[in-house]
C-alpha cells in the first residue's frame, strides 16, 4: 500500500513529460516549415522582382482604368449631344434636314425668345415730369452646321420708341448713354433733361440704340467657329456683333432685362463703344480662349469697325479674366481695355471689374473704368473721363421666396469741365443710385421688378432745374 502514491506520481510525471515533448515537436515542426517556405519564396520570388512585377501590373491597371474613364466620358458626351440634337430637331421641325454633314442641311436649330417691358415715371420733377412705357421682343436663333461651325442671328422688335426728347452736347440718343424720356409719352410743357447714364433707355440688349415703335432690326448676325488648340479650344466670331455682351461684363450688373436697368451698371460709358455717337456700326471679329489647369483664365480680343474699313480706323477691345475662389466662394476678376484708332479720336480706356459671392445669398461687385480722351474742341467723341460702380445683390431674403433678388448699386460718371455744359458751369459729373426687387413667379417664367433710381446732376449739370431726378419703374420680363 505504501507504493501506490509513488506509482501515481510517477504516472503523472510521465504524462507531463510526454505533453512537453509533443509541444516541443509541434513548434519545431512549425518553425521548420516556416523557414522552408521563406527559403523557397526567396529563391523563387526575389523581392526586387516581385516589386517590379507588381508595380508594372499596377501601372497597367491604372492605364486601363484611365482609358475606360475616357471612353465612358466620351460615350456620355456623345449620348448627351445626340439627345440634345434630337430634341432640337423635334422642337424646331428640322429632323428631315439632319445628317452627318452640313451639306444636306442644318444639324440642329435652337430658338430662344424673351419679352421685356418697362414703365417709368419721374417723381417731383416739375415741370419736367414724364412717363413712358417701352418694351421689346428678342429672338435668338442658332443654326448648327457642323460640330464646330454655327450660324447665329438675333432679332429685336420694339414695341415703343427709346429715343430721347432732348440731348446733351455730344451725348445724344445714340451717344454715350443718351436717352431721356420721349416727349410723345405724357409730355407736359418743357423738355426732359437727358442723362449721361442713359437712365431711361435700358430695354433689353439694345441699350441706347434708337429705334422706331414697332420696328424690327437685326441686332446680331454672324458665324461662330470653334477649333482645338492642344487641350483647349479657340472660338472665333465674325459678323455684326455687340461687344457690350463680351467686354467689361459683371455677374451681378450686366443684363438690363433682369438686373439693374440704368445703363451705367451695364455698359461702362468711359469705353468708346462702337455704337456711340461716332456712328460706327458693330461689324467685327472677336476671338476668345479659355486656358489653365482648370480653364480658369480667359482671353478675349475683338476688332470692330464699319464695313469696308475693317482694318482701318477701327476699335480694338480686349479682356483678360480669371475665375477662382476667395474664402471658398466663387470670384471673377476681369481686366479690360479699348483703343480707338480713328484719326479724330485716337484714345484709349481701361478698367477692372470684379464680382464675388460673399455668402451663399449675398453677392458683391465693383467696376472702374478710366478714359484717356480728347476734348470736344479737338474732335473727341467720348467725353467721359471715368466711371465707377459698386453694389450688392441679396437672394432669398424672404424665407418663403428663396429665389427673389434685391439689388442696390451706386455709380458715378465724370467728364472734363465744360464737356457737357460749357466752361462757366462747374458741374461735370453725374451720380446714380438704383434699387430693385425682382419677384420670380412660376419658377421664373414671369419676373416682375419694381425699381427706383436717383440721379444727381443729370446730364452732367446741363440743367439747373431739376438738379436731381427720381425715377420710379416697373419691369416685366418673360423668358420663353
Amino acid at each position: 500500500m505504501e507504493g501506490a502514491p509513488l506509482t501515481a506520481d510517477w504516472a503523472q510525471e510521465k504524462v507531463n513529460t510526454t505533453m512537453i515533448r509533443k509541444h516541443v515537436l509541434f513548434w519545431l515542426l512549425v518553425v521548420g516549415v516556416g523557414m522552408s517556405a521563406t527559403s523557397v519564396q526567396a529563391d523563387e520570388y526575389p523581392d526586387d522582382d516581385v516589386r517590379k512585377t507588381r508595380t508594372s501590373e499596377l501601372d497597367q491597371i491604372r492605364q486601363e482604368i484611365k482609358q475606360l474613364k475616357r471612353r465612358s466620358n466620351s460615350l456620355e458626351a456623345q449620348r448627351e449631344t445626340m439627345i440634345r440634337r434630337e430634341v432640337n430637331s423635334y422642337l424646331t421641325g428640322v429632323s428631315a434636314h439632319g445628317g452627318a454633314s452640313g451639306a444636306n442641311g442644318f444639324k440642329g436649330v435652337t430658338v430662344q425668345a424673351r419679352f421685356t417691358s418697362v414703365a417709368q415715371a419721374t417723381l417731383g420733377a416739375d415741370p419736367f415730369n414724364r412717363h413712358q412705357v417701352t418694351g421689346d421682343v428678342d429672338l435668338d436663333f442658332n443654326f448648327e452646321v457642323t460640330d464646330n461651325l454655327d450660324l447665329f442671328l438675333k432679332m429685336t422688335a420694339n414695341t415703343a420708341s427709346s429715343s430721347s426728347s432732348s440731348s446733351v452736347v455730344g451725348v445724344g440718343p445714340t451717344g454715350v448713354g443718351g436717352g431721356g424720356f420721349p416727349a410723345e409719352f405724357g409730355a407736359i410743357s418743357g423738355t426732359f433733361p437727358g442723362t449721361l447714364s442713359g437712365a431711361a433707355d435700358g430695354i433689353g440688349v439694345n441699350g441706347a440704340v434708337s429705334t422706331s415703335p414697332g420696328s424690327v432690326r437685326m441686332h446680331e448676325a454672324g458665324v461662330r467657329w470653334t477649333t482645338a488648340i492642344n487641350e483647349h479650344t479657340l472660338t472665333i466670331l465674325m459678323g455684326k456683333l455687340d461687344p457690350r455682351d463680351r467686354i467689361a461684363q459683371n455677374r451681378f450688373a450686366g443684363d438690363e432685362n433682369t438686373q439693374f436697368l440704368n445703363n451705367l451698371f451695364d455698359d461702362p460709358p468711359a469705353i468708346t463703344w462702337p455704337t456711340n455717337a461716332s456712328g460706327r456700326t458693330v461689324f467685327g471679329l472677336h476671338a476668345w480662349s479659355n486656358f489653365g489647369n482648370r480653364e480658369q483664365y480667359r482671353l478675349d480680343i475683338g476688332w470692330y469697325n464699319q464695313p469696308g474699313q475693317f482694318f482701318n480706323k477701327g476699335i480694338l477691345l480686349w479682356q483678360f479674366a480669371w475665375s477662382g475662389t476667395l474664402r471658398g466662394r466663387e470670384i471673377t476678376v476681369r481686366v479690360y481695355g479699348q483703343i480707338d484708332t480713328a484719326p479724330n479720336d485716337i484714345s484709349a480706356s481701361g478698367g477692372v471689374s470684379a464680382d464675388w459671392w460673399a455668402t451663399d445669398k449675398i453677392g458683391v461687385f465693383a467696376r472702374i473704368t478710366v478714359h484717356d480722351n480728347l476734348s470736344p474742341a479737338d474732335g473727341g467723341v467720348n467725353h467721359i473721363e471715368s466711371d465707377w460702380q459698386a453694389g450688392a445683390v441679396f437672394v432669398g431674403l424672404i424665407p418663403d421666396r428663396p429665389d427673389d433678388e434685391l439689388g442696390i448699386a451706386i455709380g458715378f460718371i465724370k467728364g472734363p469741365v465744360g464737356a457737357f455744359t460749357g466752361a462757366s458751369s462747374p458741374e461735370n459729373h453725374e451720380l446714380v443710385i438704383e434699387l430693385y426687387y425682382r419677384f420670380l413667379v412660376e419658377e421664373g417664367k414671369l419676373q416682375i421688378t419694381p425699381m427706383v433710381q436717383f440721379i444727381s446732376d443729370p446730364g452732367g449739370g446741363n440743367f439747373t432745374e431739376p438738379d436731381s431726378l427720381v425715377l420710379l419703374g416697373l419691369r416685366m420680363h418673360v423668358p420663353f
